[in-house]
């Protein structure tokens, strides 16, 4: 009979147990609220690098920069300058509140987290700056003087005729803006002194153009002979 009744309560607890439903999943933390902050900058604070990566504000207040924004800081703001921060805050076991900066005022300046932009169609024009050169030293793109960056497929030194400090060419390709706010092209065709070469052409085997570098755009077809 004591077998019966315990046999009975086991199957009674299994039974219960099966039909709970599970455990909801635990809550995600809160995202940190935005808030504005000002104060003094009192130090910098550095990275392992040993370039800024934020400032303290007294008394309790540690600012957090993009990595990006390091020479921009040193370079505009000094200790003992007010500032004005935008971020997400949140506290330390140390005491200490951390903003996580998304702008800053300094010295009649703005820094501010720009979220890149998908890629559009572009078309521009300019005086070209400077050559940019990739790690084999090539070129790999110019900065205009309105400070676009455009970047090619890399150029030979046979190629140059067209990129050179100074020139003024046209082009176009897409565009995106990066999240320190500037424009980057990926050029597709350009045009100088009445040359166009066009830089999205497919490799091709044999003498010419070397594989995927640039190369004078194609003459269009010529047209069908009239019907008889």
């Amino acid at each position: 009979m004591k077998r019966r009744i315990l046999l009975s309560l086991l199957i009674s607890s299994s039974a219960w147990l099966v039909a709970q439903p599970p455990p909801p999943p635990p809550a995600q933390g809160a995202q940190a609220p935005v808030s504005t902050v000002s104060g003094s900058i009192a130090q910098f604070n550095y990275g392992p690098d040993a370039r800024v990566d934020g400032f303290l504000l007294a008394p309790n207040t540690l600012v957090t920069l993009p990595p990006d924004w390091a020479i921009q800081v040193e370079m505009i703001a000094k200790p003992g300058m007010a500032v004005r921060v935008t971020g997400s805050v949140s506290a330390t076991a140390s005491g200490m509140q951390v903003v996580d900066a998304q702008r800053v005022d300094v010295d009649g300046k703005t820094l501010s987290v720009l979220q890149p932009s998908e890629p559009a169609p572009y078309v521009g024009s300019g005086a070209i700056r400077s050559l940019n050169y990739g790690r084999e030293g090539e070129v790999n793109g110019f900065v205009l003087q309105n400070g676009v960056m455009a970047r090619t497929p890399p150029f030979g030194a046979s190629d140059l005729s067209v990129l050179r400090p100074g020139a003024n060419i046209s082009f176009s390709g897409f565009a995106r803006m990066t999240p320190s706010g500037r424009a980057v092209v990926e050029v597709q065709s350009i045009t100088a002194n009445g040359q166009t070469i066009a830089l999205n052409a497919m490799p091709t085997a044999g003498p010419g153009p070397r594989p995927g570098g640039p190369r004078e755009a194609a003459a269009p077809p010529p047209p069908p002979p009239p019907a008889r």
